[in-house]
């Protein structure tokens, strides 16, 4: 305050920062800017420090803290940017976006349980924690996951991975007669699958069945195999005129 008009306007001139505490934001925020430019997001390791030395983590940590004190330009310029103010909504937007990721690489959210990204991330425990919070979690989190065609229900997963798996076999070989042991390329019982929906056809839901019997899957195999028998007959009766 005792400084003269002129000096202070000089100083302004050049940048210079009267508030140490708004430089050291200043300075928090524009790591995060770069960290989010590399990363795509703001979800910032625990204990995570930039290249200078500067403790990233640390700051984050008290964006979240102070954020019922902080101004409504600072949690402004934060939300602008994708800031996640809750820790465990991190956690849950980290999970969402390498279910995102999956579901591009392979069309579908049916994650094994054990799986884990090529970052290590343990991505089909936190499937499983998905469907067992379902009824408790915020709607919005169940609508975004409905979105990508999650499947809550692992049986109904396993079912619908079978039905996808009979599909390519069949547009492959031309039929369903699926060995008894067969396994596809990633390791899915696809012969046991089948063997299941026989005896299951009466508990079976009616468009379980519909969508089965809409690509022409045999319920009888040893009716198929006859009626396979008859019409081998029938073109041998026709070629040679006898049988």
């Amino acid at each position: 305050d005792s400084l003269s008009p002129n000096r202070i306007s000089r100083l302004d001139d050049i940048g210079f920062v009267w508030d140490p505490l708004t430089e050291v934001w200043e300075q928090g925020f524009n790591e995060l800017l770069k960290f989010r430019e590399r990363k795509s997001h703001c979800r910032v390791p625990r204990h995570f420090k930039t290249k200078v030395g500067f403790s990233l983590a640390s700051w984050v940590f008290n964006q979240r803290s102070t954020k019922d004190s902080l101004s409504p330009n600072r949690i402004s310029r934060l939300d602008d940017i994708g800031f996640v103010w809750g820790p465990l909504t991190e956690v849950w937007e980290q999970g969402f976006n390498e279910l995102l990721k999956f579901r591009e690489r392979k069309g579908h959210c049916r994650v094994p349980a054990s799986y884990k990204t090529d970052d290590a991330y343990a991505l089909g425990p936190w499937i499983r924690t998905q469907r067992k919070k379902k009824d408790t979690m915020p709607l919005d989190r169940r609508e975004r996951l409905d979105a990508l065609g999650f499947i809550w229900d692992p049986y109904e997963e396993d079912w619908e991975q079978g039905f996808s798996e009979l599909q390519q076999f069949q547009e492959r070989e031309g039929h369903f007669s699926v060995p008894r042991h067969f396994k596809t390329k990633d390791g899915f019982a696809l012969g046991q699958w089948v063997a299941n929906q026989r005896p299951k056809k009466d508990s079976l839901s009616p468009d379980r069945i519909s969508r089965l019997d809409d690509i022409g899957f045999v319920w009888e195999v040893y009716t198929a195999l006859w009626e396979q028998g008859f019409s081998e007959l029938k073109k041998f009766q026709e070629r040679e005129g006898h049988c």
